[in-house]
Order: C-alpha cells, then sequence, then structure tokens
C-alpha cells in the first residue's frame, strides 16, 4: 500500500513532468521502502527511476532541478526524492550497466549505476506512477550479480563503516548501519528484498535473543520513538553496535560467501 502523501507528491511530480517533456516520459516507477508498506515521513526516502526516450542534455537536467523546485514549493516531500533519470536506446530498451544523473531533492548529484537489487525489486515489485511495466524495458537480472553486490556491501561498504567506531555514537549511523546489514542478511538468505523493519525481524527470528537489544535499539530510533534508551550510555551501544556488526559479518561470510 503506497503511502497517500508519497501518491500525491508523485502525481504531482509526474503531471509537471508530462507538461515539460510532453513527448519523451516513457515512465515514472517507485520502489523501495514506500512499495514495501514500510514509508517513515521522517526518515524515509522516496526512492523512483524515470525513464525517457533518450540521453537527457545539460540544459533539460538543469530544467529537471526547476521541477523539483516547483513541485516542492507545493509538496515538501521533494527534499525526500531520490530519483535516477533513465533512458532508452534506439530498440526501446534499457542498459543498465551504464551510469545515469541521479537527484536527492531539488538538484542533480552527478551520474551512479543503479544498485543490482534495485533493479530487481523494479522488475518484480515496483509501482508504475506513469508508463506500463518497468519490466517492458528490462525484464531480467542474474542473481549472481545480486549476491556479488551483496558481497560488497558486506565486506567494503559496511566493514569501512564499522572501522570508524566513533560514527556509532551518533543515533543515525546505528540506525542505519544496523538495519542496513539485516537487508543484506535477508536478502543474501533469501535472493530477495524486504523493507528494513521487516528484515530486523528476520534477524531477531532467526538468532533469538542474541542481538536483541541492538536491533530494538535501531528500531526505536528509526520509529522515532520517545521512549528511553535500555543502554546506560553511548560508550555502552557503541560497543553493542559493533559486536553486533562483526558478528553478523562473520555469518553472513561463513554461511552464504563461503561457497
Amino acid at each position: 500500500m503506497i503511502h497517500n502523501e508519497v501518491k500525491k507528491v508523485m502525481m504531482h511530480y509526474s503531471s509537471r513532468l508530462n507538461e515539460m517533456f510532453p513527448t519523451e516520459v516513457r515512465g515514472v516507477y517507485l520502489y523501495g521502502s514506500t512499495i514495501l508498506g514500510a514509508f517513515h515521513p521522517e526518515s524515509s526516502d522516496i526512492d523512483f527511476v524515470t525513464v525517457f526516450s533518450r540521453e537527457l542534455t545539460d540544459e533539460e537536467l538543469k530544467k529537471l532541478s526547476y521541477l523539483h523546485k516547483q513541485v516542492r514549493a507545493e509538496n515538501p516531500l521533494v527534499k525526500k526524492f531520490e530519483c535516477e533519470y533513465l533512458s532508452l536506446d534506439e530498440q526501446n530498451q534499457l542498459h543498465l550497466d551504464k551510469s545515469f544523473p541521479f537527484f536527492e531533492g531539488t538538484k542533480c548529484k552527478g551520474e551512479r549505476r543503479l544498485m543490482k537489487i534495485a533493479v530487481y525489486q523494479l522488475i518484480h515489485d515496483s509501482y508504475a506512477v506513469y508508463g506500463p511495466n518497468f519490466s517492458t524495458y528490462y525484464s531480467s537480472i542474474n542473481r549472481q550479480d545480486i549476491m556479488q553486490e551483496m558481497e560488497y556491501n558486506l565486506n567494503h561498504y559496511i566493514a569501512s563503516k564499522a572501522s570508524k567506531s566513533y560514527l556509532f555514537l551518533f543515533d543515525s549511523w546505528i540506525e542505519f548501519i544496523v538495519l542496513t546489514l539485516c537487508r543484506v542478511y535477508y536478502t543474501l538468505k533469501t535472493g530477495k528484498i524486504t523493507s528494513k523493519e521487516l528484515a530486523c525481524e528476520e534477524v531477531i527470528k532467526d538468532f533469538d535473543l542474541s542481538y536483541s537489544d541492538i536491533l530494538h535499539e535501531a528500531l526505536r530510533i528509526r520509529g522515532r520513538d520517545q521512549a528511553k534508551s535500555n543502554y546506560k550510555n553511548r560508550w555502552e551501544r557503541k560497543k553493542a553496535t559493533i559486536q553486533f556488526i562483526n558478528s553478523l559479518r562473520e555469518y553472513c561470510n561463513q554461511t552464504f560467501l563461503t561457497r
């Protein structure tokens, strides 16, 4: 179920987009937490891709920034936008091994590639705000590519953050890394994507009480729960966070990646 406010802002954006580019827009597709029923206005991004019939010029990217600002003037949720502008080839197909322009809020931040797990969700479980099913333009993805991406996230990205222990004195980093690691675990285990909350519940179920305290702490932060933390101080909580990261990373490597 798509959050009503997300639907509202996306319909407004899609309408303005088609006014600005009446013949070039092929589709607008939501994915991520908005599709998984786990959107939090305070902490979630609005992840989507917009498909164009051709590559965009620098001038057109500036026009898109202006469009984002116009929509934001009427709906502040635009600040949550995380979107890529994809372009079709002459056969109306996507080539997702290349980088595309991406926006955060109202600003173009450069170019990047879509994550493989995002492509999986776009194919199998996206919401078309406008246009045909996303699979019209890109219909399959190799499971092994997803597993390789999860291995990178686990042993490079998350590992690099874990080496900077001071990060885990801050609520935002505890929430982000703990719940991101839960999603990596869930994807390695199932080959699918789910919300951070459901991935966290999966870890709690699979490991009983082993990680219960730090997982509930991450959920408390994400939900903006005003209840007091169960940890005595930030240093105790930091230690528990690092122990959780190291332990679950080791488990994932031994169980899913050493084959």
